[in-house]
């Protein structure tokens, strides 16, 4: 089964924003056994995050001036308003909705930050090698106070997804960007920023298993091809042609 979005939602909030939460609300409710996917970024340090209710946490990074978290989770079905909570105000987030993948998705991440240092590139961090060759790689990049402007690129393959924009400036400070993996390895990123000036990053990146199997072989399935079902042996379902 191919990997595929089947839709994303993001939200923002303003500088004067006192909410120490945010929502995404999705257009429609989540698939059961879809991936759910979400990155949320603050001005300043977060502290601590509490993420969405049923969602794993992955790294979160608590920076002095900005702070990351990724989660994930597979849907019960009926999901649709996906909320992050953490310890100050103006957050951004950006929530997926993937198929096509397993009912164990998650494999390797990584995660990286600029610390206190102004940068204009930052790296989302090398993962361990991939468990095997069709994965979906997700990763997400935060900036200071959405100071930097320019234009973006990505290393290694990755197209970005989603770009959330600061309503005070203008200008993006959640970045996500996704590839879809064909063969196994380690999994990196860095976000370049052209045109621009430079202010404290922090990114990270996780891969989710695709889905590689078919759909079992039944005596339908065989009549159809042909084929029509024998007597059951010890090795499962015996057939001959017709």
């Amino acid at each position: 089964m191919a990997i595929a979005l089947v839709q994303e939602k993001t939200n923002s909030q303003s500088t004067s924003e006192t909410a120490t939460t945010i929502d995404v609300v999705l257009d429609a409710t989540a698939t059961a056994g879809n991936l759910l996917i979400t990155a949320c970024s603050t001005d300043k340090d977060a502290v601590s995050w509490t993420p969405p209710s049923g969602f794993t946490i992955m790294d979160p990074y608590n920076g002095i001036s900005v702070s990351l978290a990724m989660a994930w989770k597979v849907a019960a079905g009926g999901e649709q308003t996906i909320t992050w909570t953490s310890s100050i105000e103006e957050h951004n987030a950006w929530v997926g909705e993937y198929s096509g993948l397993t009912s164990t998705p998650f494999d390797v991440k990584a995660a990286a930050n600029s610390a206190e240092t102004d940068v204009a590139a930052q790296t989302s961090g090398t993962t361990g090698t991939t468990a095997q060759n069709d994965e979906l790689a997700v990763a997400a990049f935060a900036v200071d106070s959405a100071s930097i402007g320019g234009t973006t690129g990505y290393s290694n393959g990755f197209t970005e997804k989603a770009a959330v924009t600061d309503i005070n400036s203008g200008n993006s400070v959640l970045w996500v960007a996704t590839k879809v993996l064909t063969a196994t390895g380690t999994v990196e990123t860095t976000l370049t920023i052209t045109g621009g000036g430079s202010d404290q990053m922090a990114g990270q990146v996780a891969t989710f298993k695709a889905d590689t199997g078919g759909p079992p072989e039944t005596a339908s399935v065989l009549l159809k091809s042909g084929i029509r079902a024998g007597a059951v042996g010890a090795g499962g379902l015996r057939v001959v042609t017709a």
